[in-house]
């Protein structure tokens, strides 16, 4: 702003006493034209669809428990949900191919769960996978399912694995699951207990050897326990970061229901972590608030571009219970000492927007320029929402400084159950896709729905997968 103060004022000859006012007015006219406007929130031009029911699966809505995943090698993609009109359901999931024209190739594994699901895709010269951590409800254990391919043969089966199963049977609540670098499984859940004991778990895949892991599955997971506590664990999210060490977000009481974020140690030297792996966790609170703020939906994200641990993203909601005001919130790991949040300021917090009053889902990723975007729920209005970080101050309508673009991904004024699932991946390019739930009442169900960019649209439908690096959200 002040370099383009400066230039006008460069451009403009002043008699020495006509200077101050006409520098005076010269400021006002400069700020005027320099300081972008605040922009208002706008419905961007991307398509919506809803993934199924078509004439082959005329029923089948698979609505509940959304969730995304891109391809990155084709940069199509992959979905899962249940076939739900309450907290149960079939589970499918449904990858967006190109084998005979553009259609959904639809996998039943034959469970019925309930909608803390997650899923993600891995691919090599080899094989692809897709896998889905879920809950058994019929005996409360932690489970995964995997649909293998194997390229030589054009042959694909299921694979069906019960990790953990605890004696009061509550276990893989709210799963969150990545594939690393190798198509080994990471699955985080929660693990209701007897009074104090419930905990966060954490499972990966080891192939033998391992502590945990039922029927055929026995020894080929290792599972530990990362924190532990009344109520202590709940609505975790997973991430890996560069190393394949896993991050998992989540809460815990502390005065309220805080964010805490979980990390792996390599090592013992960490302050959380129960029984053999006591020190291999640092369980730290990103942004406590006096006990006067209730967070809740936290989601994380590793930017595997960025140095070190400075790729670490976490958002959450926000809710202060007087009034029930909900916000959303988002942060990065900065280091100790360089953030304004945490417990030694190793994180940088800012509040981006207000998500009005009832429960909505977060989801975070970051984009091509390794900036961070979040899908959420703004109930006020009954909105669904994407919040784009600019980059720069003042270039968006969002957030105290205006960095945030917040703006409509979709509406609907009949529905008050948009987006109660809400997923979000990024193609090889950082261009978004967004998974959500649309609940319609006259059919008493949950529909999938996608939305992306147009552009994303035009290469689906004509089989161009070029790289579409020219994406902008507000285009």
């Amino acid at each position: 702003m002040l370099l383009c103060i400066f230039s006008h004022a460069r451009s403009m000859q002043f008699e020495y006493l006509e200077i101050s006012m006409k520098i005076t007015l010269l400021v006002i006219v400069a700020i005027t034209l320099c300081i972008p406007a605040v922009q208002s929130q706008v419905l961007l031009p991307w398509t919506v669809e809803q993934v199924l029911p078509n004439a082959t699966w005329p029923t089948l809505h698979l609505g509940a428990g959304s969730k995304v995943v891109f391809d990155k090698s084709t940069g199509l993609p992959i979905v899962a949900g249940l076939d739900s009109d309450s907290n149960t359901g079939a589970l499918s999931f449904a990858r967006y191919t190109s084998i005979g024209g553009f259609y959904w190739q639809l996998f039943n594994p034959s469970i019925t769960t309930a909608p803390d699901i997650d899923l993600d895709y891995w691919e090599s010269s080899t094989e692809w996978k897709i896998g889905v951590s879920y809950r058994d409800l019929s005996d409360g254990s932690m489970r995964f399912v995997e649909y293998r391919y194997v390229k030589a043969t054009q042959q694909g089966s299921f694979l069906h694995h019960k990790i953990l199963d605890t004696t009061f049977g509550n276990d893989g609540i709210d799963s969150s699951f990545k594939y690393d670098y190798q198509g080994h499984a990471h699955i985080a859940a929660y693990t209701f207990g007897l009074v104090g004991t419930d905990s966060l778990q954490y499972a990966y895949w080891v192939g033998s050897g391992g502590n945990c892991g039922f029927d055929t599955s026995v020894g080929e997971w290792q599972c530990s326990v990362v924190d532990t506590g009344e109520t202590v664990g709940r609505e975790p999210s997973l991430t890996l970061d560069d190393y394949n060490y896993p991050h998992i977000g989540y809460i815990k009481p502390y005065g309220t229901d805080t964010v805490f974020v979980a990390s792996a140690t390599g090592g013992t030297s960490g302050n959380c972590g129960s029984g053999s792996s006591a020190g291999r966790w640092n369980c730290v609170y990103v942004d406590y608030a006096l006990g006067t703020y209730m967070q809740s939906n936290p989601s994380v994200f590793f930017d595997r571009s960025a140095p070190s641990f400075t790729g670490l993203h976490v958002a959450w909601d926000s809710e202060y219970p007087p009034t029930g005001e909900k916000t959303l919130n988002h942060a990065i790991w900065a280091g100790g000492g360089a953030g304004d949040c945490g417990i030694n300021q190793e994180w940088s917090c800012e509040y981006v927007a207000s998500t009005g009053t009832s429960d909505g889902d977060v989801a975070l990723a970051v984009n091509g320029r390794g900036l961070p975007l979040i899908a959420y729920r703004d109930s006020a209005s009954n909105l669904l929402m994407l919040a784009e970080d600019t980059g720069s101050v003042w270039a968006g309508n969002c957030g105290p400084t205006d960095r945030w673009q917040c703006d409509i991904l979709g509406t609907d004024a009949t529905s008050d159950t948009l987006g109660e699932w809400i997923d979000i991946d990024v193609d090889r390019n950082g261009v978004p896709i967004v998974a959500y739930s649309h609940y319609v009442e006259t059919q008493y169900d949950y529909n999938l729905m996608l939305t992306y960019p147009w552009i994303l649209r035009d290469s689906f439908e004509s089989g161009d997968l070029s790289a579409w690096s020219s994406y902008s959200a507000r285009k």
